[in-house]
């Protein structure tokens, strides 16, 4: 409208222009008008705007959204659940995903989106309505300058207008319409219900509103976002209104529109006689066509009164209007002053505190609704829900304390465990029953609850076997304080000097627990008290026996740490016959060299000053070539040519080539580094070496064949890598044809021997995976070759099926072959046959197989659970074996989710 009337008033043959509108067409002219004046648009060429039976309508958006507010009060106060939700999300969404499947996973997210898009949408709705608010009444200040215009306006109404009528009691207070408990002639129970039930005041009320809006809405054309307040007369932000239209004028539209409503009424009697003769009514829109004129009303009959007619054109031509006197001095007299005009709500308070009362259990049912997906489906699979899990079962369930293995024990409770719970995971750790066990446990438990500052779990641990009569409690005692002095001096905490003095004390009494002031002696020693660590020294040394456990040991950390010049002093307090000065000295040069390499170059007094002790511990050190009771003889031997004492480098080589059989696999980077050291001076010795080692390799892989009772994967990787190392690539082809040769005869053999395919497929793949993961470098072991490898490990474990063979030891030797074929498929993590291997294994134990190997085996299986599945389905099934290899599969399966955050990755 406003861009038509600048058109106007651009154009060169328009002088001047008049508006006439009738109804809601005044509603449209007044918005242009304002408009105009909020731009400063003069239209000079407006002559005149007159407005026809129109019902000046005031919208006014409600002061406070009850509603939307009392929702985001509810959003707010149910959040926490769903917070608690997307953190968990948050945290580890990869591994989530991995976990639950997907699908409660999938659900979650849609419900924590759309509850936190709704929580949105109802903050934006109330920051929007405010806005309006804020709108509205910048632009009602806009409309006020419109008045300008108001001298050139003509007001033209009917006391009676239909149209004004209807949109004014669209703005009363709603009828009854819903029926009420509490009628006239109810009895006091149903009153009572009404009340106490909030029916008859809150819920009937609001469902009146409620039908009175949809019934009034469509006249009131509620679809701009705010509710109707006022239907005047007259614009609401002039303060001066034309008064109704004369009497006489008003007479004669109203007879006119009385005529007109008589022969509407006769032509549908007519019509409706006419429709009951009928055999069908037809379409129903054309039943009365043609019955009303639109001239029944006084709203559309203005234009037809002579009267109303004058006044348009007078307005137009600038004049006084003609006809009968009434109409010139209604015309001459002008506008009035207009009455105050009363502000009435579209909304009822019972209807939106309604509305807020019902959707408020829908917003607490979808908060329920995501918790409880997160609690089942999600929480479960959660680092967290993991925790709590393993936490319940390893401080409640009673056949742990028949554990056999303190340290997985120590390990898992740890994993599970928080800071709170520290307290009762040590005293479970006592109560075990094996006395190893119970020691390993303990002190690990109470080291790690002493790092994080929880001192008082260790009194109450203390206190505990103080109440306690046992032979065991007193030594348990003693390393539980230790254990809590060394995990306090590694958190930064410092050594308590009550603890320290109390635990002198004790191990004066008992020279038996001396093995306990080592560690002592080495924190004292880290903390600068040289004096304590000599007292602790003269309790690890006490004559007349002077045992000092673990002293080579004792000595390589002491010079490790940094702490030469006590290494003479516990050397002269722990020499004896058994254990000479010698042999005490080169494990202090061992643990000096180790020193001076880890020192940075900056650091040139230390240096200089190990420099010195290599000198004196090396002198010492190659004064006796005896290898007797020495634990180590390859880090004596390394340590001596380290220090250029190659001569008596080279005669404890000589004595020690008969003991080199006996030297673990896992050793073997030392005998190769030994026979490089030596093989400038002695490159016979060197070769000798290299071809014992060697043969010892072969046969350490070879020893596996045959009716071995199990498979050690390890030792046959480090074997076969030291045989790659050493260039022995003929040996490694001779070793594999022998595997290939027995594999081929049991293979021939017809199930005589029912494993021995397995232990010769296990050991090939071991060998050859272990040579070609060393030869990719970190690339790892190439995907075809892995499907290959799990493809053969699959058909190798047919064997596994129980049969009719009578020689159950041959069977049950067979079990943990398999037990170390699935250990090495888990090692590589070859998921496309692990399931294969699974159900083969545990398909096997249900024969007549021992509870042992029955029980490894199921904890192998465990681990491959957790690794191929979800990490719960892991722990479900190793929660169902036996207390020890329980354990032992947790914490695998806990360490590997817990610590790494993530799938483990086939290098691993």
């Amino acid at each position: 409208m406003l861009r038509y009337l600048g058109e106007l008033e651009q154009r060169g043959d328009c002088s001047a222009y008049h508006l006439v509108a009738h109804s809601h067409g005044g509603n449209v002219v007044w918005q242009a008008l304002g408009l105009a004046a909020a731009a400063n648009k003069p239209l000079a060429k407006l002559g005149s705007w007159t407005t026809v039976g129109t019902p000046f309508l005031t919208f006014a958006p409600m002061r406070w959204p009850l509603t939307r507010l009392l929702l985001l009060l509810c959003f707010i106060l149910t959040s926490p659940f769903v917070v608690a939700s997307v953190s968990a999300l948050a945290s580890e969404p990869a591994m989530l995903w991995r976990e639950t499947g997907q699908g409660a996973l999938s659900l979650l997210y849609a419900l924590t989106g759309m509850f936190g898009l709704a929580a949105l949408m109802t903050l934006g709705a109330i920051l929007a309505h405010f806005v309006v608010v804020a709108r509205r009444t910048i632009d009602e200040r806009k409309r006020l300058s419109a008045e300008r215009f108001t001298d050139r306006w003509l007001g033209i109404w009917h006391d009676d207008d239909e149209a004004r009528a209807l949109l004014a009691a669209s703005l009363v207070r709603p009828p009854v319409l819903v029926p009420r408990f509490g009628r006239p002639n109810s009895g006091l129970l149903a009153r009572l219900a009404g009340a106490l039930t909030a029916f008859d005041w809150l819920f009937a009320p609001a469902g009146d509103q409620q039908a009175w809006r949809v019934v009034t809405g469509r006249a009131q054309g509620r679809d701009i976002s705010e509710d109707l307040a006022a239907v005047t007369v007259g614009p609401s932000a002039v303060v001066r209104w034309w008064p109704a239209l004369p009497r006489e004028t008003q007479e004669q539209i109203r007879e006119a529109a009385d005529r007109s409503a008589a022969l509407a009424l006769r032509e549908g009697r007519r019509q409706l006689n006419t429709i009951g003769r009928q055999e069908e009514l037809g379409e129903v829109a054309g039943l009365f066509a043609g019955t009303a004129s639109w001239q029944e009303l006084i709203h559309t009959s203005y234009f037809d009164s002579t009267g109303v007619r004058a006044l348009i054109a007078a307005r137009v031509a600038g004049g006084l209007p003609r006809g009968s006197a009434a109409v010139r001095d209604w015309y001459e007299h002008g506008r009035v002053d207009a009455p105050a005009v009363r502000m009435r709500s579209g909304g009822g308070f019972a209807l939106r505190f309604a509305r807020a009362l019902t959707l408020a259990p829908l917003v607490a049912l979808w908060a329920a609704l995501c918790s409880f997906v997160f609690a089942s489906g999600v929480h479960p699979h959660t680092a967290a829900g993991l925790r709590e899990r393993q936490a319940a079962s390893m401080l409640s369930t009673p056949d742990l304390v028949l554990i056999e293995d303190g340290a997985a024990f120590a390990r898992t409770m740890l994993l599970a465990l928080g800071d709170a719970d520290l307290k009762r995971g040590l005293a479970r750790a006592i109560s075990l029953v094996d006395p190893q066990a119970r020691r390993g446990a303990a002190t690990a438990i109470a080291r790690e609850a002493s790092r994080r500052g929880r001192f008082e779990d260790i009194r109450n641990a203390v206190r505990m076997l103080e109440n306690e009569e046992h032979p065991d409690q007193r030594p348990l005692r003693i390393e539980i304080l230790a254990a809590g002095v060394a995990g306090a001096r590694a958190g930064g905490y410092g050594t308590a000097a009550d603890v320290q003095q109390e635990l002198l004390a004790a191990l004066s009494r008992d020279a038996g627990l001396s093995y306990v002031a080592a560690d002592l002696m080495l924190g004292a020693l880290h903390d600068g008290n040289d004096a304590l660590a000599r007292e602790f020294l003269a309790i690890y040394a006490k004559p007349p026996d002077r045992r000092c456990p673990g002293a080579q040991s004792t000595i390589r950390q002491i010079t490790h740490a940094g702490h030469g010049r006590f290494a003479s002093e516990f050397a002269a307090a722990c020499a004896t016959a058994r254990i000479p000065a010698p042999l005490i000295y080169r494990h202090a040069l061992a643990g000096a060299i180790a020193f001076r390499a880890s020192l940075p170059a900056s650091e040139v007094q230390p240096r200089i000053a190990y420099d010195a002790f290599g000198i004196q511990f090396a002198d010492q050190a190659s004064s006796d070539f005896d290898l007797g009771h020495d634990s180590d003889p390859l880090l004596s031997i390394n340590a001596l040519l380290a220090s250029g004492k190659l001569d008596a480098a080279v005669a404890l080589t000589m004595q020690w080539l008969p003991m080199m059989l006996s030297v673990p696999p896992s050793r073997g980077h030392d005998v190769i580094a030994l026979a490089k050291a030596v093989e400038g001076r002695h490159p016979q010795l060197a070769e000798t070496l290299r071809q014992t080692w060697a043969q010892h390799a072969s046969r350490s892989i070879l020893q596996y064949l045959g009716n071995a009772p199990q498979i050690d994967i390890a030792a046959i990787e480090h074997a076969a890598l030291d045989l790659l190392h050493l260039g022995r690539r003929g040996r490694i082809e001779s070793v594999m044809e022998q595997i290939q040769d027995d594999r081929a005869e049991a293979a021939s053999n017809d199930g005589a021997s029912p494993c021995a395919a397995l232990r010769a497929t296990v050991m090939r793949e071991t060998v050859d995976l272990a040579i070609q993961r060393k030869e990719a470098g970190g690339a790892g072991v190439p995907e075809p070759r892995l499907r290959q490898s799990g493809e053969d490990l699959a058909s190798a474990f047919l064997f596994m099926r129980e049969s009719d063979n009578p020689r159950r030891p041959t069977f049950r030797r067979c079990i943990l072959v398999g037990v170390a074929g699935l250990a090495l498929a888990l090692k590589y993590d070859m998921g496309d046959r692990l399931g294969e291997l699974v159900t083969a294994l545990l398909s096997a134990t249900h024969g007549e197989v021992d509870q042992s190997s029955r029980a490894q085996a199921l904890g192998v299986a465990a681990v491959a659970e957790a690794r191929i599945r979800t990490t719960l389905a892991g722990v479900e099934a190793a929660e169902r074996i036996s207390p020890t290899e329980r354990v032992r599969a947790l914490a695998a399966i806990l360490e590997r989710r817990l610590l790494s955050q993530g799938p483990a990755s086939r290098t691993n």
